[in-house]
């Protein structure tokens, strides 16, 4: 597990040699934004995440638009539709690309959400989008997404849910167990 957190927090950044240049600050999804680097699977779903981090909502509209103006990209954003995640958050709220900071003993983990969904007043709903497919570390992940928001709102009910892009397919986990003090001396 600290090989995992240390690749996603320390060495991740140094792999990215792709980018997007268009922030969509003017709301304003149309445009094209310039592709700079050479994209492999990995950096594709960097990219992707960037992109549905800027939508401004997860309409289908919203969603049909941008698939428009990114063909290349246009599976990942048929199964985000296909999963049925935009319809079961339409009347909710939610946030994306939200921080946290973990404290478990002498461990300190840091990172972010892709994204937490209201359902209800006490309900939250965690998701985190695959580009690929299910892992056993996407589990341990959204564990600690989960400690994170329980933290953060102790009584709440949250739900975590993995969505797989390519596929459409719309993952219940159940949170693990997690050994912070083997994780910690790894």
């Amino acid at each position: 597990m600290k090989k995992i957190l240390f690749f996603a927090l320390v060495l991740f950044p140094f792999f990215i040699n792709a980018q997007i240049i268009d922030d969509f600050s003017d709301g304003d999804i149309t445009n094209s934004p310039v592709w700079v680097g050479n994209i492999d699977s990995y950096q594709e779903g960097a990219i992707v995440h960037d992109l549905l981090k800027q939508l401004p909502d997860f309409s289908v509209k919203t969603i049909e638009l941008a698939k428009k103006q990114h063909p290349d990209l246009a599976k990942y954003f048929d199964g985000l539709i296909v999963s049925g995640l935009p319809a079961k958050i339409q009347n909710c709220k939610f946030f994306k690309e939200i921080p946290f900071v973990l404290k478990r003993g002498k461990l300190t983990i840091t990172g972010q959400i892709d994204l937490v969904t209201q359902l209800e007043t006490n309900k939250f709903l965690i998701v985190d989008y695959k580009t690929g497919g299910h892992r056993a570390e996407n589990d341990y992940q959204l564990t600690i997404y989960y400690e994170a928001l329980k933290e953060a709102y102790p009584a709440a009910e949250v739900c975590l849910e993995l969505v797989l892009l390519r596929s459409g397919e719309r993952l219940a986990i159940e949170p693990c167990i997690l050994e912070w003090d083997k994780i910690a001396k790894n």
